[in-house]
């Protein structure tokens, strides 16, 4: 047995994609909320099918407290960051 973690790094997550936020994209969805999660803050958006998406806020957002609406989250940006070995991961930034 390895006295060694057996764990492999990746590397750096590398930001692959930026994108505007804009009404379209907010179509599906009904409502909006700022929850705490293990990643720190994240974007709870309800879907107007039913159920819920959870996006964490970006390392780089301004610090975020309240109430937020889907208003709000127009021209915030969906960042996508990717690295070799593992799914991709989106975060938003206001």
């Amino acid at each position: 047995m390895s006295i060694f973690s057996n764990r492999v790094y990746r590397g750096k997550w590398v930001e692959t994609d930026r994108h505007e936020i804009t009404s379209e994209d907010l179509e599906d969805y009904k409502s909006v909320s700022l929850v705490p999660s293990e990643y720190g803050m994240s974007i709870c958006l309800c879907l107007k099918s039913g159920g819920y998406e959870y996006t964490p806020l970006s390392n780089r957002s301004k610090s975020m407290s309240g109430n937020i609406t889907l208003d709000d989250l127009k021209g915030a940006t969906l960042v996508t960051l990717s690295r070799d070995g593992d799914d991709d991961i989106k975060r938003i930034e206001f």
